[in-house]
């Protein structure tokens, strides 16, 4: 653990000061939960090794930042399904007498990327999440505390374990809690709709205020393990001066104040694309999804799609879907129309998640998120004479609606496995001898030329797996032989067929299922 202690001696004369360095387990609980004071957390001291107390002098009217270093022995790690957490205690000394004390609470944790896959503490991930604007009928954008902890209460309660946190930096508080109750974060500057060349050059080039706000977002969270990740722009269109923006934050960080966790940010996926070239120096490329609202095509087809290209767009990065979601009309008159963009959406995100329901790894994920736009209805500049109904809950946080129960119910066999693989990459059991048949769905699906197809065997048997066109008519044979029971994949080429509609047919051992697949030219 690195430490650095900011030390202040506004006396004209030198002092000689002793600075201790003390860590302890945070013991939550419903009585200290909602304190925003570390110290009200303090449990077991924890056992470190390393420097623990350092002796210096500080010149008459001087400032001195003091670092430190030290190991906790076997840290409990933080993750949103164990919200381990400590609290650093420092004390300064001065002639035997506590002259001042500091309480942070911290947590230990390891954000990364491997290949095309989010890791936390070495295990792949696929978040189920939502956003939440920081805004309040009665209260508007001064959100009181016990509003904050009770609003992220009801996040956990969705089946949620991600949270992006609007297009702004939210009350600091939200983010101790976050720590808390264990919900992973992703955090934002205001930039937003920059859809021209002008406000990033004046920005880029004369004002760097957007920059500054980055830092100051980096630097008022540092301590927080829910924040994952660190988001630089919303939805602005422009993309030759986004691109410069994005690197000059990467470098920034990662050169003058690395502290280790992943950057990405929230364009939109009609402007430009899924080819967006501001994606490539992020950790993880990510876009608002909205296709059959704003983006053309269809819920579940467009999204599908999109994913496919963005994914060989991108080989090798993970990818974050920022925004998906639909109004339920203030009226009420688009409630089912809600609960089917959810469920069309959701269906295509869960092709490319890297976590199966199983908690098994599916290799060829590399979606580490999925975040519904929002939590709760909210007021906007877009609708003066009235309030944005894209929640789950009504806004004075209510009423449920029918698409919190849709979203709760797919969320929940990924939220049940803490939102990681059970297993490790290289020591994952995807090889274990299933316990039923299953005809996964083909994928990249819609596909050109080539697709794979997953299917699972209980017992060993003879094994038939046949592709027929849109008319039932025998096109081609993949498998015709016995095979022993486990999980496989084949690899399908379609590079002899044409556009259209196709079906494939697994059979063994009296089991027939069928699924449909896409060829698109």
């Amino acid at each position: 653990i690195l430490t650095k202690v900011v030390l202040s001696n506004r006396t004209n004369l030198y002092e000689n000061i002793t600075v201790n360095y003390s860590v302890f387990n945070a013991e939550v609980n419903e009585l200290n939960i909602q304190s925003e004071f570390a110290g009200d957390l303090i449990g077991s001291e924890a056992a470190i090794s390393g420097i623990s107390s350092q002796n210096i002098t500080i010149m008459a009217d001087s400032v001195v930042a003091l670092e430190s270093q030290f190991q906790i022995i076997n840290p409990n790690l933080w993750s949103p399904a164990n919200p381990n957490l400590y609290v650093l205690k420092v004390s300064v000394i001065s002639n035997d007498i506590v002259v001042d004390e500091l309480f942070t609470q911290f947590g230990v944790r390891v954000i990364e990327t491997s290949g095309d896959k989010v890791m936390l503490n070495k295990h792949v991930v696929f978040f189920t999440g939502t956003a939440r604007h920081e805004d309040h009928p009665d209260y508007g954008r001064s959100v009181p505390k016990e509003i904050i902890f009770s609003d992220l209460n009801k996040v956990k309660e969705a089946n949620v374990n991600f949270l992006r946190t609007g297009h702004y930096p939210n009350n600091l508080y939200t983010y101790l809690i976050s720590d808390r109750v264990g919900i992973a974060v992703m955090e934002e500057i205001p930039v937003w709709w920059f859809d021209t060349e002008e406000p990033w050059l004046i920005q880029n080039n004369e004002r760097h205020i957007h920059q500054q706000m980055f830092r100051e977002m980096v630097f008022k969270g540092y301590n927080r393990p829910s924040i994952i990740m660190w988001s630089t722009s919303n939805e602005c269109k422009e993309t030759d001066n986004r691109l410069i923006y994005n690197q000059l934050i990467k470098d920034d960080i990662s050169t003058n104040y690395n502290d280790f966790r992943l950057i990405s940010q929230s364009s939109a996926g009609d402007k430009p694309g899924y080819a967006d070239a501001t994606q490539a120096p992020l950790d993880v490329a990510g876009w608002t999804l909205y296709f059959g609202i704003f983006h053309g095509s269809t819920y579940y087809n467009g999204t599908l799609l999109f994913l496919v290209n963005a994914k060989n767009s991108f080989p090798g990065k993970p990818i974050i879907d920022t925004e998906f979601g639909y109004w339920s009309s203030e009226n009420g008159s688009s409630l089912n129309d809600q609960v089917e963009v959810f469920d069309e959406t959701f269906k295509a995100f869960k092709f490319f998640s890297p976590l199966n329901e199983n908690g098994t790894l599916n290799p060829n994920g590399m979606l580490m998120a999925s975040t519904w736009w929002c939590i709760f209805d909210w007021y906007s500049h877009q609708h003066p004479d009235g309030y944005q109904s894209m929640g789950l809950i009504s806004m004075d946080r209510q009423t449920q609606k029918p698409v919190y129960e849709s979203l709760k119910k797919g969320y929940e066999p990924y939220f049940n496995q803490g939102g990681m693989v059970i297993t490790n990459i290289k020591n994952d059991n995807i090889l274990s001898i299933p316990k039923t048949y299953f005809l996964g769905q083909n994928y990249p699906n819609p596909f050109n030329p080539s697709t794979k197809i997953a299917f699972e065997l209980p017992k060993d048997g003879f094994v038939s797996l046949k592709v027929y066109d849109f008319l039932g008519n025998f096109v081609s044979t993949i498998v015709n032989e016995n095979k022993n029971a486990g999980k496989y994949e084949i690899n399908f080429d379609a590079s002899n067929h044409s556009s259209g509609v196709y079906f494939y047919q697994l059979i063994s051992n009296g089991f027939v299922s069928t699924n449909k697949m896409i060829i698109l030219r």
